[in-house]
């Protein structure tokens, strides 16, 4: 995993973090409006929901935000701070389950 991170820092520009790994057994508890947001979801559907927010906040600590509250908007994205963009995207691991990752960076108007 290191090797995967460490090549895409080289791709991506300065200002840009990345997190991302293996599902984590114990990721932190969802935010009050990132719980509202998985309401009706399945467990499997609100675990990886649950992963991916937990790797964006890894992302975000890197960029000096911390504790974020990361909703999902109207259009179903995550609801960035304010001047940030980013993305959060799963994919289907070598032995199953999901490995989600996160992409954050300034956002330029």
């Amino acid at each position: 995993m290191r090797k995967i991170h460490d090549a895409w820092r080289q791709l991506l520009p300065r200002g840009v973090e990345i997190s991302g790994g293996p599902p984590i057994d114990n990721a932190p508890a969802l935010k009050q409006a990132e719980e509202k947001s998985a309401v009706g979801m399945s467990g499997a559907r609100k675990l990886e929901f649950n992963m991916g927010r937990a790797y964006a906040r890894s992302a975000l600590s890197k960029l000096g935000v911390h504790d974020a509250d990361l909703p999902m908007g109207g259009d179903r994205a995550p609801v960035w701070p304010e001047g940030l963009t980013g993305s959060i995207t799963h994919a289907a691991g070598p032995q199953g389950g999901y490995f989600p990752a996160a992409e954050i960076g300034r956002a330029h108007v």
